[in-house]
């Protein structure tokens, strides 16, 4: 199966602000070269958050929102 990082900007890390999506990569080097990226261009105000899926599976723990 193959792997897909989704990069998510959060405003101090946080989840409970604001946050959104900066792109979703086949190939972690690149996420994290693009959340690198943003951080440096927001002026640390956001910080990356990279979480790693697998394509076309269902993951082993689902959370209640």
């Amino acid at each position: 199966m193959r792997n897909a990082y989704v990069v998510t900007m959060r405003r101090y890390g946080d989840r409970e602000k604001h946050s959104y999506i900066i792109g979703v990569f086949t190939n972690e080097w690149r996420a994290t070269v693009a959340g690198s990226t943003e951080e440096n261009m927001r002026g640390g105000k956001y910080s990356a958050d990279i979480e790693k899926f697998r394509l076309n599976e269902v993951p082993e723990i689902v959370e209640d929102i």
